[in-house]
């Protein structure tokens, strides 16, 4: 799973100036996943760099209309 390394993320301040709470644990992004998870035609993403097996990011889309 990729929790760890998006509360890091989420607590460099650099990087978390326009997401909100700076004191995102684990356990809150668990439990956001838990729910984000049940919600039909929205998708989360993790960017990763395969030749370095490094992550560059994350991205997420709502409402997405398959029809």
């Amino acid at each position: 799973m990729d929790t760890p390394i998006i509360v890091k993320w989420r607590q460099d301040p650099l990087l978390n100036r326009h997401l909100g709470d700076p004191f995102f644990s684990i356990q809150k992004h668990k439990e956001f996943l838990t729910r984000y998870y049940q919600t039909p035609n929205d998708y989360y993403f993790i960017a990763q760099d395969l030749t370095r097996t490094s992550y560059l990011g994350s991205i997420a889309v709502y409402d997405v209309d398959l029809s």
